[in-house]
C-alpha cells in the first residue's frame, strides 16, 4: 500500500453543484425587497492525496461544512449585485488554508430579462 507521504500531490476539484438558497439580492429596492432564490455551484481545488489513502473526512475540505457555512453567509446577506455575493462566499470559502483556488457560479432570476426563466449570474474564480 502506497502511504500518503508518498504519493505525489494529487490537487483535484471538489464540486457542490446545484446549492440553493434565498437571500435578499438586486440593485433596487424593490428587488431586494423580498427574499429571492439564487442557484449556486462550487468547485474547490483540494489536495486530496490524504484523503484518498485515509478514506477519512478528516484529511480532505468537509463539504457538508462548506455548505452550512455558505448558506449562513447567503442567508443573512443584503447585496446589490451577484458579484458582490459571489467574492464574499469565495473569501468565505478560502479561508481554509486547504483550499488552493476556488470558482464560484451563482445564478439569479432577472425579472428585467425577456424570458419566464431568464437569469443572471457570474463565474468568479479566485486562487
Amino acid at each position: 500500500m502506497v502511504h500518503a507521504s508518498e504519493r505525489a500531490v494529487s490537487t483535484n476539484l471538489l464540486r457542490l453543484s446545484n446549492l440553493e438558497f434565498w437571500t435578499h439580492l438586486g440593485v433596487s429596492e424593490a428587488e431586494r425587497a423580498t427574499q429571492q432564490e439564487i442557484s449556486l455551484d462550487l468547485a474547490l481545488e483540494v489536495e486530496t492525496a490524504p484523503s484518498e489513502v485515509s478514506d477519512s473526512v478528516a484529511d480532505t475540505v468537509d463539504y457538508l461544512e462548506v455548505v452550512e457555512r455558505v448558506g449562513v453567509l447567503v442567508r443573512s446577506s443584503e447585496n446589490k449585485l451577484v458579484e458582490r455575493l459571489a467574492s464574499r462566499i469565495a473569501d468565505l470559502v478560502l479561508d481554509d488554508p486547504r483550499v488552493k483556488r476556488v470558482e464560484v457560479t451563482l445564478r439569479k432570476r432577472a425579472l428585467s430579462l425577456p424570458g419566464a426563466n431568464a437569469r443572471a449570474g457570474i463565474v468568479l474564480v479566485r486562487p
